[in-house]
């Protein structure tokens, strides 16, 4: 069997096709018995990725992708559900980047607790994609500690 990668689940199943009859027409599905035995490498590639993505999913959410039909189709689903619409990934952004701009030490915290806080913050940010300069850090730990 064809070794995985992350082209299998971008580039959506495999369909075998054949060009259309004219010039410039566009590809379209094979007729079975014309499939290679690459074409069935292929597809069993893509049936692969679908299988590994589906056994890992935990068994009281797998109804909500009993509709995706292929791998591609059902990472694309598991995207939107856990890392939202490019809409919610720019408010989270805007959001950690003003939770950054206003963090402070809260009252009776101790440097120490303050520290992992601002840690996890930058951690957050960094994960969230969002791209921060060294001055922008150094700066905002200088407010905050009064220096």
């Amino acid at each position: 069997m064809a070794a995985l990668n992350k082209h299998d689940t971008e580039n959506g199943p495999f369909i075998p096709t054949v060009p259309a009859a004219g010039a410039g027409g566009a590809p379209v599905p094979k007729d079975l018995a014309l499939y290679s035995d690459e074409d069935y490498k292929k597809m069993e590639v893509d049936s692969k990725a679908l299988w590994l993505i589906q056994i890992e999913i935990p068994n009281s959410i797998i109804h909500a992708f009993k509709k995706c039909k292929s791998a591609q189709e059902l990472w694309n689903s598991l995207q939107q559900m856990y890392e939202g619409s490019e809409d919610v990934k720019e408010n989270k952004k805007d959001m950690l980047k003003q939770k950054f701009e206003n963090f402070c030490q809260q009252n009776n915290e101790k440097m120490t607790s303050q520290y992992l806080r601002y840690v996890q913050l930058v951690d957050e940010l960094v994960a969230a994609g969002v791209k921060m300069e060294n001055q922008d850090c150094i700066s905002d730990g200088n407010r905050c500690s009064g220096t």
